[in-house]
């Protein structure tokens, strides 16, 4: 049996005790966060989709008063995310969390990356996600990371890609493992791939070596 962290939504009987206004259900959230409790803002939005534009903004803006870190995609160790089995977080970043996934029907291991913010996503942020993995996915060069495939899972936008197992360009530079030779082959790769984006009209904004894979090949 595959383990999930997320609960059905609630029904009608177990929902927050409130009238089901959008006043009455903020209110509710409030006063259990004054009464030191830790509610779940998924909860809620599984609970009221009626209100879940207002409920998504009201939560983030509350997390920013408080100056508390937005709730991120929680751990999805086991889980099925569309035809993915989640079997390791890889690394996180200000939009998105990639896991290491198997795709079931193929048995592939892929990249799955996922809006990091989740449910709380507000429309502008997902409407970014998709355009960065559509672009992305018109790409088609040997330096840069292939797309699989686009989609939607449980209220997550997420994007699947090839994995690659190798280091970032940092550890290999960190390790000291380059001599010049071999320092140039891979400034030269960079720059091709870079420069095949820029023609097709992309730009990364976040080139570092860090951000760089290198695969054993």
């Amino acid at each position: 049996m595959k383990s999930t962290i997320f609960s059905p939504p609630p029904d009608d009987d177990h929902r927050p005790k409130n009238d089901g206004s959008l006043e009455s259900i903020m209110a509710e959230y409030l006063e259990r966060i004054e009464a030191g409790e830790n509610p779940s803002p998924e909860t809620y939005l599984s609970a009221y989709p009626e209100h879940a534009d207002e409920l998504r903004s009201f939560f983030r803006n509350h997390h920013w008063i408080v100056e508390t870190p937005t709730p991120q995609t929680p751990l999805l160790i086991g889980t099925h995310v569309g035809p993915y089995e989640i079997e390791s977080e890889v690394a996180r970043g200000g939009m998105g969390v990639v896991y290491r996934a198997k795709q079931q029907g193929l048995e592939r291991p892929v990249a799955l990356k996922l809006i990091s913010s989740g449910l709380l996503a507000g429309e502008e942020e997902r409407k970014r996600f998709r355009i960065e993995a559509e672009a992305a996915a018109r790409l088609d060069h040997p330096g840069i990371i292939a797309i699989h495939e686009i989609g939607s899972w449980q209220g997550y936008e997420y994007f699947s890609m090839t994995l690659v197992d190798g280091p970032t360009l940092q550890q290999r530079v960190d390790a000291n493992e380059f001599d010049d030779a071999e320092s140039a082959r891979i400034v030269r790769e960079i720059a091709r791939a870079v420069a095949y984006a820029h023609r097709a009209g992309i730009v990364h904004r976040d080139l570092k070596p860090e951000n760089i894979l290198l695969s054993h090949d």
